[in-house]
């Protein structure tokens, strides 16, 4: 109590405990760094350049701060596997992992979220599978498409296909006039 520069000390270490405090919590909660994210990677063994836990190696040492596999032709064991190691190597990178379209493998294998197709769970249904602080995102290709994702619970949308896709070669491509769409309307993170 007698001696202040102590006391100032002491104020500044709380306040610096505070500090530190808040930002492992927004470190912890996958949502917020979900906003944060820039870079996001979609994994496919049909369109990788190698094995997959590769790709995602180089693609984390490359700044990616989300990742997504999309194997649609995988037994359930095998996609299981798969994602749950690729989940581990995100997470020691401190990257999001989601898994494509499987609210009940993403689950199970510790991802932090799933992505959705338009013929796959509602958002809520995979809400309700995954929790509260899960990634949840949808499949956009209008405006008005995205919005209904956002508005039934999705913490994010994709916008496109922006160029042709090898994944979805029949898919009408959406262009840059999408893009903007989304920038000047959309309050949440968007692909």
């Amino acid at each position: 109590l007698g001696d202040v520069a102590l006391a100032r000390e002491a104020g500044a270490a709380r306040f610096a405990a505070y500090v530190l405090e808040s930002r492992l919590l927004a470190s912890a909660d996958p949502r917020a760094r979900l906003r944060r994210a820039r870079l996001y990677v979609l994994l496919t063994r049909d369109l990788a350049a190698g094995p997959l836990e590769r790709v995602a190696r180089a693609a984390l040492a490359g700044g990616a701060d989300v990742l997504q596999l999309r194997e649609k032709g995988l037994p359930d064991r095998e996609l299981l596997a798969l994602a749950g190691r690729l989940a581990r190597l995100a997470h020691r990178h401190d990257a999001l992992f989601l898994l494509n379209d499987r609210a009940d493998l993403a689950a199970a294998c510790g991802a932090d979220g799933v992505h959705l197709g338009a013929e796959d769970l509602p958002v809520p249904t995979a809400r309700r599978i995954l929790g509260p602080a899960a990634v949840i995102g949808a499949t956009s290709h209008a405006l008005r498409e995205a919005c209904a994702a956002l508005a039934a619970g999705a913490d994010y949308v994709s916008v496109g296909p922006v160029f042709p896709t090898a994944t979805k070669p029949a898919l009408a491509t959406a262009g840059l006039r999408y893009v903007r769409e989304a920038a000047r309307a959309l309050d949440a993170p968007f692909f």
